[in-house]
C-alpha cells in the first residue's frame, strides 16, 4: 500500500491503525494473480473489482480527456476500492494491495487477450449456469461455479 499510496510510512500506519484497530501486516505485494482464481469468494469479489475499476477507468477517461494515464488509473482505483469497502461492509475479501494488483493486471484490455489458452493466466467470465461474474483460469472455455455444480443456487 505504501508504494501505490506514495505517502510517508508513518501516515499509512495511522490511518491503518485507524481504520482497522490494529497494525498493519508486513510483508510483500501479493502479486500471484492465481489466488483470484482459488475459490469461490475470493473469484466472485476478484470480478467485481476488475468489472467496477474498468467500468470506472471508462467513464473518467470521457470526463478528463487531458488527464495522464495514472491519474487516470489512480482516480479509478480510489472511487472502486471505497465501492468495493462500502459494499463488503467492512468484511472485504481482497486487501487493497490484492485489488490493486487486480486492477492493475487488468487495467490494460489486452490482458484478456493475452490470457486466453494461458494455463498460467486468469481472466473474467460469466458462470454458464447463473452468469455471476468470476474470475477463473484462462484455459476454460465454459465454467460452472461452485454453487450451481453443488446444486445451492443461493446467490
Amino acid at each position: 500500500m505504501k508504494r501505490i499510496a506514495k505517502v510517508r510510512p508513518a501516515i499509512i500506519k495511522h490511518y491503518y491503525l485507524q481504520h482497522h484497530n490494529r497494525n498493519s501486516p508486513s510483508g510483500q505485494m501479493p502479486t500471484n494473480t492465481l489466488w483470484h482464481a482459488d475459490g469461490y469468494k475470493q473469484s466472485t469479489h476478484s470480478a467485481l473489482v476488475v468489472l467496477v475499476f474498468l467500468r470506472l477507468l471508462d467513464e473518467i477517461k470521457q470526463t478528463r480527456p487531458n488527464a495522464t494515464r495514472d491519474q487516470l488509473i489512480a482516480h479509478a482505483f480510489t472511487r472502486t476500492l471505497a465501492f468495493y469497502n462500502d459494499s463488503c461492509q467492512g468484511d472485504p475479501v481482497l486487501s487493497p494491495e490484492r485489488a490493486w494488483s487486480i486492477t492493475q493486471h487488468f487495467s490494460d484490455k489486452s490482458a484478456f487477450v493475452r490470457n486466453a489458452g494461458n494455463p498460467n493466466g486468469i481472466k473474467v467470465v460469466k458462470c454458464a449456469c447463473c452468469e455471476i461474474p468470476l474470475v477463473v483460469l484462462s484455459h476454460y472455455r465454459d465454467y460452472t461455479c461452485e454453487l450451481c455444480l453443488s446444486g445451492k443456487k443461493v446467490h
